[in-house]
């Protein structure tokens, strides 16, 4: 039988692995996870919406839907502990840029159910300027280097 002080301390080591992963990312992978994490929030975001449109709206498959977007994250997160950590093999923006994908394919779907408006190229749009001001960071990092 679990009891409560066990899933206590499985939820605190978990987090404290989560927090100590975080630390150790690169800025790439955080730029990525930041993607990530804002696709996440919009797709909840046009989830509720439509559901609120179509009259459907239900704590049920909110709750589901979220649970769901909290096991992806943890499971993006281990296998880039494992995988980096363990195997020496660097998958985390590959797996972390599918997720990406796939929240992007659920939001359009999400924004064409609720509107009848495809949001396609805004996206395209918004992963072009990304990568604009990446590589700005990455040049403004690099003249720091070379100034000092």
């Amino acid at each position: 039988m679990i009891n409560k002080d066990d899933i206590l301390t499985f939820l605190i080591s978990t987090a404290t692995l989560v927090m100590t992963y975080l630390f150790s990312l690169t800025t790439d992978q955080k730029m990525v996870l930041i993607m990530f994490l804002i696709l996440i929030y919009l797709d909840v975001i046009s989830g509720v919406w439509k559901a609120i449109v179509k009259k459907k709206i239900t704590s049920e498959k909110y709750l589901a839907g979220l649970a769901f977007k909290i096991v992806l994250l943890l499971c993006i997160l281990f296998l880039g502990i494992f995988t980096e950590r363990v195997l020496q093999i660097k998958t985390f923006p590959f797996v972390a840029l599918l997720a990406c994908v796939g929240e992007i394919i659920s939001i359009r779907e999400n924004v064409m159910e609720a509107s009848g408006k495809d949001i396609l190229h805004h996206f395209l749009h918004a992963a072009t300027l990304l990568k604009r001001i990446s590589k700005t960071i990455k040049d403004d990092a690099s003249t720091r280097k070379d100034n000092e």
